[in-house]
């Protein structure tokens, strides 16, 4: 599997993160399918709230239920083309892998969820560039690192 983070998103992410650092922000992230397990990031949802443990259960959030709903209906409401596909998240202090507590956080949404699988990316800035690495997860698999290309970064 690989995820692709286009310039217009990356960009959007490095605001986000260079705002709240050296707290962690989070969000959702919504992709576009481009088959043969390739998924480029259309769109990018931003807890208003940085820290660690700020990022209520997105479906409780009114916020973000609202943006969700924008999302499919500027799509036409295509959710097997453009749907949400998971959440990131910047450990602006260390390391992008995630913590025992990302994964458990990841693990519990898959198993309450419909999902077949879940992404989380973990980000950071560094050098005015964005980096971080991409992890699947299925009611079986657990944090497997997948390819995450940051297309801002290509020269």
């Amino acid at each position: 599997m690989e995820i692709i983070i286009p310039k217009k998103i990356s960009l959007k992410l490095i605001k986000q993160i260079s705002k709240h650092s050296p707290l962690e922000t989070k969000g959702a992230l919504f992709a576009e399918d481009l088959g043969n397990d390739t998924f480029k990031i259309d769109e990018v949802y931003f807890e208003p709230k940085p820290g660690t443990t700020t990022f209520v259960k997105l479906y409780i959030n009114q916020e973000y239920v609202s943006f969700q709903k924008n999302y499919h209906k500027f799509r036409k409401n295509n959710f097997s083309k453009y749907n949400y596909i998971g959440d990131w998240h910047s450990h602006p202090l260390f390391e992008c892998f995630p913590s025992s507590y990302d994964v458990s956080e990841v693990k519990k949404d898959i198993k309450q969820s419909n999902a077949v699988f879940l992404v989380q990316l973990i980000l950071k800035v560094f050098k005015g560039k964005l980096v971080g690495n991409a992890f699947y997860y299925t009611r079986e698999t657990s944090a497997k690192k997948i390819k995450l290309t940051i297309l801002n970064n290509l020269k």
